[in-house]
């Protein structure tokens, strides 16, 4: 069998191993190939702290009477009341695809692979005794400042095990404790970074942060479908306009284009028109820490020509094909809710009908629609 064959039974084979599902509130357990419908990010509120979740992240969720409970990929299990809008959830079957109205749904469960808990470098115990572990944003400051008695003292944030607020702010470090009245201002919220997404904490209800280690959150972007998506764009191939359609499935993108060129030469006696069509693959590399915002990727494809013209006056057309390989990386602006890709590469591309090769550059803009 040949290789690109076994490829395509083995896709076919994984695709149908996935089987989410959707509990109804009648008791009904329906079973499918992939839910859709969840946001990217899924939004409770538990007694004002505010818990965003990655939708990617979600093993399983539940809802009775507004409120929802979560389960994590890493067993972490979050609830609060719903305050995010959902109108219905589908479900994807090897047939077609089956709306459930939300008010009809009672849980959904997702097949995906289990994670672990992340080693969190801070907890803020509140006054009413609930703690949550994150790491702190970058929008806390740097600096802390205590006002002892007219005279301010400033500490990093990075020296800082604990602080404990009240009409007198006490501060350790590792070398001594200080107290004084709190002469930072704290945003509002404050911000926690977790491997499933972020707690949003109002200020007034933290009673003490303890730090273990300095380490600053970086906000993730959002994959339950961030990794999924299709996008129209423009690719400049070698000094060639061209337009392009793209689908990306996790890692694995594919793309789809066709561009234009003229040319005319000693006044016009010589003129010809090439039109250019290829098709591609390649592979993305998820990068620790930065997730699907900057991406290298490789891949390979097919590229052919059409072209027609004249020589003075002699209509002439030939068609042409090569292979070639490539290399580049691609900057996803998703995470600033924009919803482009910004790519460039290498182009090592076997000249058409020649045993010579040239690198060709590349780059270009996509609109992605993710799903």
């Amino acid at each position: 069998m040949k290789r690109w064959m076994v490829f395509a039974v083995l896709g076919t084979l994984s695709l149908a191993a996935f089987a989410d599902s959707v509990q109804t509130v009648d008791g009904q357990s329906l079973e499918g190939l992939r839910v859709t419908g969840v946001p990217s990010e899924v939004v409770l509120l538990d007694g004002g702290v505010e818990i965003t979740i990655d939708a990617a992240q979600l093993a399983t969720i539940s809802f009775s009477g507004g409120v929802a409970l979560a389960r994590t990929t890493a067993g972490r299990e979050l609830s609060g009341s719903l305050a995010t809008d959902i109108q219905s959830i589908y479900l994807r079957t090897e047939t077609g695809e089956v709306e459930i109205p939300f008010g009809q749904v009672a849980g959904v469960a997702f097949t995906r692979k289990a994670s672990e808990e992340g080693d969190y470098s801070a907890s803020i115990t509140l006054a009413d005794g609930r703690a949550f572990d994150g790491d702190l944003a970058r929008s806390f400051p740097s600096e802390i400042s205590l006002d002892l008695n007219g005279i301010v003292t400033t500490t990093r944030l990075s020296t800082i095990t604990a602080l404990t607020f009240g009409e007198t702010t006490i501060l350790e470090t590792s070398s001594g404790t200080l107290s004084g009245r709190l002469a930072t201002t704290i945003p509002e919220s404050i911000v926690m970074g977790t491997d499933f997404g972020s707690y949003a904490i109002p200020a007034s209800q933290a009673a003490e942060i303890r730090i273990s280690k300095p380490r600053a959150y970086v906000a993730r972007q959002s994959v339950s479908s961030a990794s999924n998506s299709v996008g129209v764009g423009l690719k400049i191939w070698g000094g060639v306009p061209t337009a392009i359609g793209n689908l990306t499935w996790g890692n694995l993108g594919l793309e789809l284009g066709a561009g234009l060129r003229t040319a005319s030469a000693f006044e016009g006696y010589v003129n010809a028109t090439a039109v250019f069509y290829f098709a591609s693959a390649r592979y993305l590399v998820s990068m620790p820490f930065i997730g699907d915002v900057l991406r290298p990727y490789f891949g390979g494809g097919a590229v052919g020509a059409t072209i027609f013209g004249s020589v003075l006056g002699v209509p002439y057309d030939v068609s042409l094909l090569a292979v070639d390989a490539f290399g580049g990386v691609e900057l996803s602006l998703a995470a600033l809710q924009i919803p482009v890709t910004l790519f460039v590469a290498a182009d090592w591309a076997p000249l058409f009908g020649d045993s010579s090769a040239a690198f060709v550059p590349q780059f270009g803009v996509r609109v992605d629609f993710r799903f």
